[in-house]
C-alpha cells in the first residue's frame, strides 16, 4: 500500500528534533565537556567551583554542554540554568535563581531583589549547599545588567559566606566595568564550528535516534550534510532532517528522498533563518 495508515510514521522519536533535546552522547565535544567538569568538580568536595566562559560560534554545543554538566552535577549542588534573551534584567534573574534554589515561584508583587536575595543566600547556609548559575546566551543581556549580576552573585560570599560559581555562555565578549573585571576570573573554554565530518556523524546520530531504519535515503542525508556545512549551523540541519521527514510524510511516501530536502530548503530557510534570528 502507498499511503501511510493514520498510526504510522516515518519518524521513531521525532522529540529527537526538538530545540532543546540533550543527546545521552555529545559527539565532538569531549575536551570542552572535560574542562567544563573539571571546573565544576571541587563542588563534589565541598569547595567553590571555577567561574567558567563557554564562548564560541552559535550553534557549537554550548548550551548542550552546560546543560550536561549541570545534570551531572545537580545531584551535589543547587543549579540555577538560566536563558537570558528571556530573562533580561536583574530581578528576573534573581527571580529564577529564587525560584531553583528555593522551590517555589517569588510571591506577584511587593517583594523586592534584595528580599530574594537575602533569601536565596540564607537557604545555601541553611542547607549546606553550592549554588551554580548557569546564564546561558549571556551576551544578552545589557552592560549594566550584566555586570550588576556578576558583581552581585561573587560579592555573595564576602557577606553570607556562601559558594557560588558561574558558568557563562556567549557568542560575543561582554563589556565588564572595572569593579566586576576585578573579582570574576573566569576559565575560558572555546568551542569551534564544527566540520563536515563532525556534522555528518551529529546528523546521523539524530537520524539513528529519530528515523525508522531505512526511512532516510542516502543522497537526502548527504544533501543535508552539504547544506549544513554551508550554513555553518548545525541546528539549520536538525531543522532539515525534521521538516524534510514530515515533508515525506505529507506525500505518503514511505523514504525521504532527496526531492523532500530540497523543497523544504527552498521553502523554508526564510522560515528557519527568521526564527533563528528571533531566539
Amino acid at each position: 500500500m502507498r499511503y501511510l495508515r493514520w498510526d504510522e510514521s516515518l519518524f521513531k522519536n521525532e522529540s529527537v528534533f526538538d530545540s532543546d533535546y540533550l543527546p545521552e552522547i555529545l559527539l565532538h565535544r569531549e575536551k570542552q565537556l572535560s574542562a567544563l567538569g573539571a571546573n565544576l568538580r571541587p563542588v563534589l568536595r565541598g569547595s567553590t567551583p571555577i567561574h567558567t566562559l563557554l564562548f564560541g560560534p552559535p550553534a557549537t554545543g554550548k548550551t548542550s554542554t552546560m546543560r550536561a554538566i549541570l545534570k551531572e552535577v545537580g545531584e551535589h549542588a543547587y543549579t540555577a540554568y538560566i536563558r537570558c534573551p528571556l530573562a533580561r534584567t536583574a530581578y528576573k534573574i534573581t527571580a529564577r535563581i529564587f525560584e531553583r534554589v528555593c522551590k517555589h515561584q517569588p510571591p506577584q508583587t511587593g517583594v523586592s531583589m534584595a528580599r530574594l536575595y537575602d533569601s536565596i543566600c540564607n537557604k545555601l547556609v541553611d542547607d549546606e549547599r553550592t549554588l551554580i548559575v548557569a546564564l546561558d546566551d549571556f551576551n544578552f543581556l545589557d552592560v549594566d545588567t550584566a555586570n550588576d549580576v556578576l558583581y552581585t552573585l561573587l560579592k555573595a560570599h564576602d557577606e553570607y559566606a556562601v559558594k557560588i560559581g558561574i558558568v557563562a555562555a556567549t557568542t560575543e565578549r561582554v563589556m565588564l566595568d572595572v569593579k566586576t573585571g576585578a573579582i570574576f576570573h573566569p576559565d575560558e573554554i572555546y568551542f569551534p564550528l564544527y566540520d563536515e565530518k563532525e556534522i555528518r556523524d551529529i546528523l546521523g546520530q539524530r537520524v539513528k535516534l529519530g528515523f525508522h531504519e531505512g526511512a532516510l535515503t542516502t543522497e537526502a542525508f548527504n544533501r543535508i550534510v552539504e547544506l549544513t556545512a554551508r550554513a555553518c549551523d548545525l541546528r539549520f540541519g536538525i531543522y532539515l532532517l525534521r521538516m524534510a521527514g514530515i515533508e515525506a510524510e505529507r506525500g505518503a511516501r514511505r523514504k525521504v528522498e532527496i526531492e523532500d530536502v530540497e523543497r523544504v530548503y527552498e521553502g523554508g530557510t526564510k522560515v528557519f533563518l527568521a526564527k533563528s534570528i528571533s531566539a
